[in-house]
């Protein structure tokens, strides 16, 4: 992050954590995140999220109050299996080969939204980390979680939202979900309502483009890409490197 980002951050109240990257955010987040969760009161209500593709439309202390209303812990079903999802299915092969079988029946709870109480969401957070290090290549961590989350150590405390939901969207694996609409007060749900987190992950380009081309935004999303890159080359925008790319090249 450049000086400025960090600077207006700090000037919105917001503190920045910095922490040396090992294995990639990705994993290293369940490493990092219990220190400053630790530092928190017990029942104070985490939400750990992705950044670029997260977006939130509703007061996220009421989404929080209906996640946790009766467990400690949640996450949302991306909707699929890992047998039915081909990228996160080569992902399990790369990453735990010797538990396929397994791993293939379990529907995906996606890593990209997690809630939780601090005291609960600390433990739960190292223990994923344990378990993605023993991956054999990069992303392992949300195969981590999914095998963690069903171990009797957490699944009395897990909250398992299911794909159609009003708190959490994960609309990767989800291009054809038929109930969702736009309206004037964001993304819906038309059963559920207004989505509070809305999750917008894709795997591969050939989705990416079909999502776009859904929502009608194919062009402004390439026409800004074209703006970022010409605004580089004047030097007007500062250049950074993709972690998985500084990983590789380290």
């Amino acid at each position: 992050m450049t000086d400025h980002a960090l600077q207006r951050l700090g000037h919105e109240g917001i503190i920045i954590t910095r922490a040396r990257s090992g294995r990639g955010v990705n994993e290293d987040r369940f490493r990092d995140v219990p220190d400053f969760v630790d530092t928190l009161s017990p029942d104070d209500r985490i939400l750990m999220c992705d950044v670029r593709d997260v977006a939130f439309q509703r007061s996220i202390h009421k989404v929080l109050d209906e996640l946790l209303a009766t467990k400690p812990l949640a996450c949302a079903s991306e909707g699929v299996t890992y047998g039915d999802s081909e990228w996160n299915m080569s992902n399990a092969k790369t990453n735990f080969p010797d538990q396929l079988a397994e791993i293939s029946k379990m529907d995906i709870y996606c890593a990209g939204v997690i809630a939780g109480r601090a005291a609960r969401f600390s433990a739960f957070c190292r223990t994923i980390w344990q378990q993605s290090i023993q991956a054999k290549s990069f992303n392992g961590d949300q195969i981590a979680m999914n095998m963690v989350m069903r171990t009797p150590e957490y699944v009395d405390d897990m909250n398992f939202v299911p794909a159609h939901n009003s708190q959490i969207c994960h609309h990767g694996n989800m291009l054809s979900y038929p109930r969702l609409t736009i309206g004037s007060q964001g993304l819906c749900d038309n059963e559920h309502g207004i989505i509070g987190v809305f999750h917008q992950y894709t795997r591969n380009s050939k989705i990416r483009h079909r999502t776009l081309l859904q929502h009608r935004c194919l062009l402004p999303f390439y026409g800004g890409k074209v703006m970022t890159l010409l605004r580089r080359k004047l030097g007007m925008e500062p250049t950074w490197t993709p972690y998985w790319l500084a990983n590789q090249n380290a």
